[in-house]
């Protein structure tokens, strides 16, 4: 058995390696999975939260929209005598006092330009204001699922399911407009 001779010089180092150490890869590629991660987590909780807000923003626009239609109704009333436009065309009476037509339109309707989504009360076509009774509890426009311009019904079309997550918009001959899902109004 023949053994190599001893040295008498210690062995040569090895020649250190070129590139970027495996440990380094292996922690690169568990930090950016786990970043990765955390990014694909947050967006999953994120996405439904941003779609509520984007929902609830639509809610309060339409609700505004009522809100001003309602006014541009009483405003007409004020000119003419206190008598509400006729059912018949009643948007195009009152848009000379509503200044943008986009109010016409409900922002959660997407079914183009030619919809709008809003009703009047046909029980309310000219109708004198003296003879109210209750104009807080007497409904004047609505959401509806008519959603041709000037649209007029007994207040039979209202979305079911509700138009809006928490309820449908209404808006009162005294000029609010209500939620009819909660108890947020604008006045």
């Amino acid at each position: 058995m023949d053994q190599p001779p001893i040295s008498p010089y210690p062995a040569p180092y090895p020649p250190p390696k070129s590139g970027v150490p495996p440990w380094v890869w292996i922690l690169l590629a568990v930090g950016c999975g786990g970043i990765l991660m955390i990014v694909l987590i947050l967006a999953a909780i994120m996405f439904p939260v941003f779609s509520q807000a984007r929902d609830s923003a639509r809610s309060v626009s339409c609700l505004s929209n009522e809100k001003q239609m309602a006014l541009g109704c009483l405003m007409y009333a004020q000119d003419y005598d206190e008598v509400l436009p006729a059912s018949a065309n009643w948007m195009d009476t009152i848009s000379l006092y509503i200044k943008n037509e986009h109010v016409f339109h409900c922002p959660s309707v997407q079914a183009g330009p030619e919809a709008f989504g809003y009703a009047f009360n046909s029980k309310m076509s000219r109708a004198q204001m003296a003879k109210l009774t209750a104009p807080g509890f007497t409904e004047l426009l609505y959401d509806s699922t008519t959603l041709s311009r000037s649209a007029a019904d007994a207040v039979t079309s209202l979305p079911v399911p509700p138009r809006h997550k928490r309820g449908n918009n209404v808006a009162f001959a005294d000029g609010h407009a209500k939620n009819t899902g909660t108890s947020s109004t604008i006045e």
